[in-house]
């Protein structure tokens, strides 16, 4: 767990993920069982000070001097940290082809997020599959969110249906909402939401693209243009 008392930015959140996804990644190659915080920010373009800070936010870890983290206890903090060391269930909501693509990426399952049904409010999709799953009416949302104790709903709708949707998550139940819509949603507070931002990234891969191309001084540095989160 983190440290009591201690106030996390998103900015610490987004990195510990960067961590966990690093280090299960090498886990399975690597020969060796320790890696250093130089390592570490090597392989992710950061500085070893940053990574020292972001890891001594969590209370029930600590490197060893010379040695560095073992990697295997490193991730399973991580994993209880981030609070995916159990299966968490989640539901999309819009069968179209952004839905359809999340729905059949295998991703999501070896992080622990177990996708059970996809929803969508056309009658011409309704009842249709896609792979083993077939497309419910987004009438029968509430229901089995309740039934399966659904944690996470993911809305994959257009930006005009995108309120209404998470406003049927919120009363279902859900604790936890990914909006996957160009538009701002509002939750209450006692419903997290993460608010994706892969528009305003491209947007943002666009002018690093133009700026290089006209002068290549305007552009921003490597760690702003990365951005760990807002």
């Amino acid at each position: 767990m983190l440290k009591a008392n201690s106030r996390v930015s998103p900015f610490v959140v987004e990195r510990l993920t960067k961590y966990y996804m690093y280090l299960r990644m090498i886990s399975s190659s690597t020969t060796g069982q320790w890696i250093s915080s130089k390592e570490i920010a090597a392989a992710l373009e950061l500085t070893s000070s940053t990574v020292r800070q972001d890891i001594s936010y969590l209370s029930e870890y600590k490197g060893i001097s010379k040695r560095g983290y073992h990697i295997n206890d490193l991730v399973s903090t991580l994993e209880a940290v981030i609070g995916i060391s159990t299966p968490c269930s989640a539901v999309i909501i819009g069968a179209g082809n952004f839905g359809r693509a999340l729905l059949l990426h295998q991703e999501f399952r070896k992080q622990g997020f177990v996708i059970t049904s996809i929803f969508d409010a056309n009658p011409q999709l309704i009842g249709t599959k896609i792979d083993d799953y077939t497309i419910q009416c987004i009438s029968e949302l509430s229901a089995v969110i309740q039934k399966q104790a659904i944690t996470v709903g993911i809305v994959a709708v257009p930006a005009e249906a995108a309120q209404d949707v998470a406003d049927k998550l919120v009363t279902a139940g859900v604790t936890g909402i990914l909006n996957l819509s160009v538009t701002m949603l509002h939750v209450p507070e006692y419903v997290a939401l993460v608010n994706s931002r892969i528009i305003i990234d491209l947007m943002k891969l666009s002018f690093q693209i133009t700026s290089i191309k006209n002068n290549g001084n305007n552009i921003l540095s490597a760690d702003e243009g990365r951005s760990y989160g807002n």
